[in-house]
């Protein structure tokens, strides 16, 4: 009696509510007795609703809770427990939940490492195995965070080299090392799980594209430059031409055109120019060709209105050689010219100067006293050595060499004062160098003033090209030594002030020159830096070598060595060979890497060779396949040979994959006929599923299909089997239908016979026998569904007599109660209280059934008891059948069967 009442004073203890949050609070703060007066309250407030398939995405979260807590089974509780998505709530049920699964399932669902770790440390000491897989997930995600914590700082390094190497002027090696940090970011970004946020892609990119766009910019400043060099070569030998056009044609040119031709070619020279400097000799010779135009420009409009009177005493003086005022006319016209002084002349002007020059050169010489003459002696032979040196003294004067006749004058005549011999003809020679001589003097001096003025002009003009400036002077120089001396104050004179204005015309050289030297020597620094570069490249290559980065290494090293030039003479060659050995060898490493290259595709194509006359062609494909791959892992062996190697490897796969074509081409044939006869057979199979009594068959002809289908490709397979399954759903839906057919004609002669049974056994209590009322049984007729039960009954009648009426009425409606409950059909409102009754008692003694088998299993059991329950009072037999029969007519009951 104290037990009950102590069980009732927890009872009225616990608040009567129905809010199941603060029920799930005061179970947490009670002791164990008063936990199981609150689960129980909480039992028969979570009712589930198994055949509502929302039911747990209409509960709120209390209610998922307590169902994940307190529910009746552990599908209740996992069912409700996946619902969960709060947190808090799951880290909760890991702390306090009494069941190692669902603790396990909650923490499974906890994405917040914080609640996570709180969870496990609540978990410590009563469930070391949970306790220890939270702390793995733990220690893995912080290892995780760790490693994407280093791949952020390896790319954000990444984008911080390409963005500082887009700041960089372009180089040789520009384009290898941008390549290079695009291949490490495509290595450390081509993972899933690399970590490149968007910030980081459009930063990387954002650099990468300014990196190409100056590699690009590059490239066309260089296109440009190669351009505007042509261009330069072109213009050069243009002007070199018009000018020996010009100087060559017998026809006079208008100075307006030559002038407008000029400016051309000059706008032309200055366009290049803008976009690269010209070498230096070209420079020179441009700017010498363009000096000898303007010079040229100036003498055809000085002489253009004098052109026709020249060519009229030219053409007059050819008829007539001897014209004296015709000559003299050609002299006076052709001195304000000054043809001596310029370096190039029209044809026109030049012939009439050499004829003027000539007829000067061979005036006859005037006597100045008369002499007696003597009888002639006899002439002494001439030596043969005196003959062929006044010969060249002749030919000498004949071509106007000044210094080089006067010498071999002396030569001469020293060698006949040693022969003690007389020449006339040794005379009249001298008197030829003479004249010669005199006539030099009179031109070398206005030649000698023009070198002087071309020197002043050369210090005062602003030094654009010191080479070409450079040459000029060196040719002024020897101009002026060709010239010869004339040995005259007026001479040594002309000698000092062309060596004052050299020397200031060489100060901008000298200057120059200085520099040059320095950028030879900052070029030579330059190579052995490179040299150094390579030579610590060479000695620290890795074992796994990036071979198309080192050939772009190799091309950049080759680019770049030709860049800066030139260097010294002096160290040139030592730093050639230094250069060239180093490259040597990082080129012999290339090429036995393609050697081993090479010898592995060689064997590649020996396999596919063999491979080509297997029998096995399925394999044999399959195998190429693999060489294929093989040889895509294989590395270059250089262009021209990977492309040769390539064709006779592609040649072998190509006859070998043809093969297989064939092949195919056969098996796809005879695949289409085990097709077509596995499509006759389910036509057979529903042809006979249409006669009736044919469902044997068909199941044979199916079972045959099964074998034949095994041998039917496989993308034939899904069609035939899909059909077959549509065949075989057909089959079934009609078994079942026919299986329903006869349980509902069962359960209609169930009822008419369950009425027989009870009369019978109202006719035994009333005083029949048994034996009197067997003549209307009949056994044979009994439906096959429930015979076994109403055999079970009908065997029951002698001993009617045993059981108490009321008694059996109340078990048989606690089965139709029960059935009621298990169908969720309505029941009496006098029976609500024990039917909730009954429903906590099967989810306390967990006996609810789970599944529709299980559901299924129940009622026919229950079923089964009801029907063999005998002996119903008369006064309630009619209601209790009519139950019965709305409880087996009902639409839940006949979908169970």
């Amino acid at each position: 009696m104290a037990k009950g009442r102590d069980t009732q004073t927890r009872q009225n203890a616990i608040p009567p509510t129905a809010n199941i949050g603060q029920l799930i609070q005061k179970h947490r703060m009670s002791g164990a007795a008063a936990r199981k007066a609150i689960e129980q309250r909480l039992g028969e407030l979570l009712v589930v609703d198994n055949n509502n398939p929302d039911f747990y995405q209409q509960q709120d979260i209390d209610r998922l809770q307590a169902l994940a807590l307190f529910g009746a089974t552990p599908e209740i509780r996992e069912a409700a427990l996946s619902r969960i998505h709060d947190q808090n709530v799951l880290a909760s049920i890991v702390s306090e939940h009494a069941s190692s699964r669902i603790r396990q399932l909650a923490a499974a669902q906890i994405t917040d490492d914080t609640l996570l770790a709180f969870a496990a440390d609540a978990i410590r000491h009563k469930d070391k195995g949970l306790y220890k897989q939270i702390r793995h997930r733990l220690d893995s995600a912080q290892a995780d965070i760790k490693a994407q914590e280093q791949k952020q700082k390896h790319l954000d390094k990444l984008c911080h080299d390409m963005e500082a190497h887009s700041r960089h002027s372009v180089s040789p090696l520009f384009a290898a090392k941008l390549q290079s940090i695009e291949q490490q970011w495509k290595e450390a970004t081509i993972r899933p799980d690399s970590g490149v946020t968007p910030d980081l892609q459009h930063r990387f990119e954002a650099a990468t594209q300014s990196a190409r766009f100056a590699l690009a910019e590059s490239t066309r400043a260089s296109e440009a430059e190669v351009i505007a060099r042509q261009e330069q070569h072109d213009l050069v030998e243009a002007l070199q031409l018009r000018l020996e056009a010009l100087t060559g044609s017998e026809v006079w040119v208008s100075p307006a055109d030559y002038t407008a031709a000029l400016s051309q070619l000059e706008g032309r020279w200055g366009i290049a120019l803008a976009v690269i400097a010209p070498e230096s000799g070209l420079r020179h010779r441009f700017e010498a060709l363009q000096k000898e135009a303007r010079q040229l420009a100036k003498l055809l409009e000085q002489a253009d209105s004098v052109q026709v009177e020249v060519g009229t005493l030219l053409a007059g003086l050819t008829a007539q050689p001897e014209d004296a005022a015709g000559l003299s006319r050609l002299a006076d016209v052709l001195k304000p010219l000054s043809l001596n002084r310029q370096a190039r002349v029209p044809r026109l002007l030049k012939q009439a100067q050499a004829l003027v020059e000539q007829a000067q050169l061979h005036a006859p010489r005037k006597k100045t006293s008369a002499r007696v003459e003597k009888a002639p002696k006899a002439p002494k032979e001439v030596p043969a050595e005196v003959v062929e040196l006044l010969d060249k003294i002749s030919s000498l004067v004949q071509e106007g060499h000044v210094l080089e006749a006067e010498k071999a004058l002396k030569e001469a005549r020293q060698l006949l004062k040693t022969l003690k011999l007389k020449s006339a003809r040794l005379q009249e020679l001298g008197d030829e160098v003479y004249k010669l001589k005199d006539w030099a003097r009179f031109a070398i001096l206005p030649k000698k003033e023009a070198l002087v003025a071309r020197m002043a002009a050369l210090v005062t003009e602003e030094m654009t090209d010191p080479d070409a400036r450079q040459e000029i002077i060196k040719e002024i120089q020897a101009e002026w030594s060709a010239l010869g001396k004339v040995n005259n104050d007026e001479e040594r004179r002309l000698w000092k002030q062309f060596q004052d204005l050299g020397q200031q015309a060489w100060e901008p050289v000298k200057k120059h020159l200085d520099e040059q030297k320095s950028r030879e020597d900052a070029n030579a620094e330059r190579r052995t830096a490179l040299c150094q570069e390579l030579e610590e490249y060479s000695a620290n290559m890795p074992a796994e070598v990036n071979w198309q980065r080192h050939v772009a290494i190799l091309r950049a090293a080759r680019d770049e060595w030709q860049r800066h030039h030139p260097v010294s003479s002096k160290v040139h060659k030592a730093l050639q060979a230094r250069f060239s050995s180093v490259l040597n060898a990082l080129e012999a490493k290339l090429q036995a890497e393609y050697s081993r290259h090479e010898a592995g595709k060689q064997q590649l194509i020996a396999q596919a060779a063999a491979l080509r006359d297997s029998d096995d062609v399925r394999g044999s494909c399959e195998a190429a396949k693999g060489l294929q791959q093989a040889w895509k892992e294989t590395g270059s062996c250089g262009h021209a040979r990977d492309q040769k190697l390539w064709e006779e490897f592609r040649e072998h796969c190509d006859a070998l994959f043809a093969r297989r074509e064939d092949v195919k081409t056969q098996q796809k044939t005879e695949d289409q006929d085990m097709v077509e006869q596995a499509s006759k057979l389910l036509d057979q199979v529903e042809e006979v599923m249409a006669t009736e009594g044919g469902g044997e068959v068909a199941v044979a002809l199916m079972d045959a299909f099964e074998s034949l289908s095994l041998t039917v490709p496989r993308d034939q397979q899904a069609v035939l089997r899909t059909r077959l399954a549509d065949i075989r759903q057909r089959l079934a839906a009609e078994r079942s239908a026919a299986r329903q057919a006869d349980f509902r004609s069962d359960l209609q002669r169930l009822t008419q016979l369950m009425e027989f049974c009870l009369k019978a056994e109202h006719a035994v209590m009333a005083g029949d026998t048994a034996e009197s009322l067997q003549a209307g049984w009949q056994e044979d007729a009994l439906p096959a569904s429930f015979s076994e039960e109403l055999v079970k009954r009908w065997s029951h009648l002698p001993r009617t007599l045993e059981v108490e009426p009321g008694q059996q009425l109340t078990l048989f409606n606690q089965h139709c109660l029960l059935l009621e409950i298990l169908l969720d059909l309505p029941s009496p409102e006098e029976e609500q209280d024990l039917r909730i009754s009954r429903q906590m008692t099967l989810f306390k003694l967990q006996r609810y059934p789970k599944t529709d088998d299980e559901k299924r299993k129940l009622v026919r059991n229950t079923l089964r008891a009801a029907i063999v329950c005998p002996a119903l009072p008369e006064a309630e037999y009619a209601y209790a059948m009519e139950r019965f029969s709305r409880i087996i007519g009902s639409g839940p009951f006949l979908s169970l069967f």
